[in-house]
């Protein structure tokens, strides 16, 4: 067989696990070591992956990368960094394939601008896989919106003492 179609082959193969595997719905969250992160901005649509910031709990690169989307919230131009043969980009699909592996990528706006946080949680379902084994539906996928962040303390003792200057 030519190497071009065992390698297509096994790029198939590879798709059909991650099909087959459990699919990891999305909580709000914040970028961590164990956590794959979905960061959004909701004033550019732009959508990119957090893969943990590195040392020993960062998660292992991806092989496979799917992100659906049951809204249709894909939207714009296909990212630059979806240019393999199986990769996908679609209003419902954003699927990456490299069995080589990746960290994390940043899709620029491939959303919907001024989506809520609460509404792509309930949108969005992730799936894939990781070098060297693992689906990434064994560990937490969060999205990082600025619905769910949580001001510094600092930032709430300014925000006090302004409302204490106009009160008083």
């Amino acid at each position: 067989m030519s190497k071009r179609l065992l390698a297509s082959l096994a790029a198939v193969l590879m798709m059909a696990s991650v099909s087959m595997g459990q699919k990891a719905p999305v909580g709000a969250g914040e970028t961590a070591a164990d956590v794959l992160s979905l960061v959004y901005s909701p004033d550019t649509g732009n959508l990119s992956i957090d893969l943990g910031s590195g040392g020993a709990g960062a998660l292992a690169n991806l092989t496979t990368l799917e992100i659906r989307s049951a809204g249709g919230n894909f939207t714009g131009t296909r990212p630059g960094n979806l240019g393999g043969l199986f990769d996908v980009f679609n209003a419902n699909k954003l699927f990456k394939l490299d069995p080589a592996g990746y960290g994390n990528l940043d899709f620029g706006p491939a959303m919907a601008k001024n989506l809520s946080g609460d509404a792509l949680v309930a949108d969005l379902l992730v799936d894939g896989s990781f070098v060297g084994g693992g689906g990434v539906g064994s560990v937490p996928v969060a999205l990082v919106h600025p619905d769910f962040m949580v001001p510094e303390p600092s930032s709430m003792v300014m925000v006090a003492l302004g409302l204490l200057s106009v009160a008083g």
